[in-house]
C-alpha cells in the first residue's frame, strides 16, 4: 500500500517534492543469460552489450 502526499498535507519545511524515473530491461533476459556463463563472463556480456545492464536512474 501507498500513500500519496500531496503539497496540500506536507510541511513547507520539507521542501519542494521531488521524482526520479528508474528505466530497466526485463531481469529475466539477463538472468537466463547467466545461466550460460560464468560470474566474469555475464559481467563482460553486460559490458560488452550481448546481455541488457543493470536499471538505471535518470
Amino acid at each position: 500500500m501507498t500513500a500519496e502526499l500531496t503539497t496540500d498535507s506536507t510541511p513547507a519545511a520539507w521542501g519542494e517534492p521531488r521524482s526520479r524515473t528508474v528505466t530497466w530491461h526485463d531481469p529475466m533476459v539477463t538472468a537466463a543469460g547467466a545461466l550460460e556463463r560464468s560470474g566474469l563472463e555475464t559481467m563482460e556480456a553486460i559490458r560488452d552489450g550481448v546481455l541488457p545492464p543493470p536499471p538505471s536512474r535518470c
